[in-house]
């Protein structure tokens, strides 16, 4: 491949899945990432990752199109790579039965599948699902689609498919900035200058670190493993028997899944574990209060699952203000391109996202809505005192 065209900035879930884009679509492409790929360092560890193929979470028309379309290139990514990374044990959405939200997942889901057999009241939900504390009034819809994600896996799948495609990538190469120069973006590292003609950046909870000017923030975001209380209740708590889920109850929003090796399980939530106020150093301690949330899952939402964690991990986000991440040209000429702060629901869309980048790199446009994630949304407009011009 001939000199690079278009950088990426970071290589996590949504620089990976662009880099391999761009490489399938033959555009040249060189990817940076300050740390290895796939790493720990980002929002991308953590074993897995919950798929809904439901939207549940998300709200606007154009979310909507982008999570209809990411099943479709999971598998895609599959088929190119080798690599199985998407497993489909299905996912339920567990609430209350008046929450107008999950009533309209429950309608989705019985015009697409031509059932209501997944649509399960409290007394069906706990016949089915035991695994589950289940509260009168509750109710739930099984995702059939729904499953999990092996991230680490994902993310070496697209960058290794991409080399193969005769992209670049250069690892431990943390990007300082970027300028423009003689009609091209020059990208600043601490070895090199790398010429490209457009720049997409990507990076992940490191976002206000190089680029302080947007309301991007690294949160902490802490993963727990637990073990089921006794031996006999392995299986119950295995991928066949025990779908994802996720769940909106007394405790806020909660979500959790067996693990890949069939042993444990995997439960996080919406708890408020601080910001990682410097992301290159962020604490990774954790205390008896970081996971008391967690632990209130276990003991409350489940059945037959011991509350004292078998192993707990600190990872990191990025959020933005608003809760829409941010999409789309940072610059006039759309040479520089940014997708940042997906606040949590991004890994599960990574592939439809880096295939609208690629797009606005090949084409300059994608057919897909996503105007209302543009970053111009947050360019402050000067006020009218700094219109003026100076006194003499």
């Amino acid at each position: 491949m001939s000199a690079p065209r278009v950088g990426v900035v970071g290589l996590g879930a949504i620089g990976s899945m662009t880099l391999w884009q761009l490489a399938r679509r033959g555009i040249p492409a060189v990817g940076f990432e300050q740390h290895w790929s796939p790493n720990d360092r980002s929002a991308h560890a953590g074993e897995s990752r919950l798929f809904r193929s439901l939207p549940y979470l998300e709200k606007a028309p154009g979310d909507r199109a982008i999570l209809r379309a990411a099943r479709g290139l999971w598998q895609q990514l599959e088929q190119e790579s080798g690599h199985h990374v998407y497993f489909q044990n299905g996912g339920l959405v567990i609430g209350r039965e008046d929450n107008p939200g999950l009533r309209n997942v429950a309608a989705l889901a019985a015009g697409r599948d031509g059932t209501e057999a997944n649509i399960l009241d409290a007394h069906a939900l706990r016949g089915r699902f035991p695994q589950f504390r289940i509260s009168d009034g509750e109710m739930a819809v099984l995702d059939v689609h729904g499953g999990l994600l092996k991230p680490e896996w994902a993310v070496a799948a697209a960058v290794r498919t991409a080399v193969a495609h005769g992209a670049q990538v250069r690892t431990a190469s943390r990007v300082r900035g970027w300028r423009e120069a003689n009609g091209q973006i020059l990208v600043e590292t601490g070895q090199e200058s790398v010429a490209v003609d457009k720049l997409i950046v990507c990076p992940g909870p490191y976002a206000g670190e190089l680029l302080p000017d947007l309301p991007l923030k690294a949160r902490r975001l802490l993963l727990a493993w637990f073990a089921p209380d006794d031996a006999s209740r392995v299986p119950a708590f295995q991928a066949e028997a025990f779908p994802s889920f996720v769940r909106e109850s007394e405790l806020g929003f909660t979500y959790g899944g067996p693990s890949f090796d069939n042993t444990f399980i995997k439960l996080g939530g919406d708890f408020d574990w601080g910001r990682a106020e410097e992301p290159s150093c962020m604490d990774r301690n954790i205390t008896a209060e970081d996971l008391a949330g967690v632990r209130a899952v276990a003991a409350q939402e489940l059945v037959g699952i011991d509350s004292s964690p078998v192993r707990a991990e600190m990872y990191m986000d990025a959020w933005s203000d608003d809760g829409t991440a941010l999409l789309g040209a940072l610059d006039a000429d759309a040479t520089q391109i940014l997708a940042a702060g997906f606040t949590g629901y991004g890994f599960k869309i990574s592939p439809v996202i880096g295939s609208i980048l690629a797009d606005l790199a090949g084409r300059g446009e994608t057919d897909f809505d996503i105007g209302y994630m543009s970053p111009a949304r947050f360019r402050r407009e000067p006020a009218a005192e700094e219109l003026l011009p100076e006194r003499a």
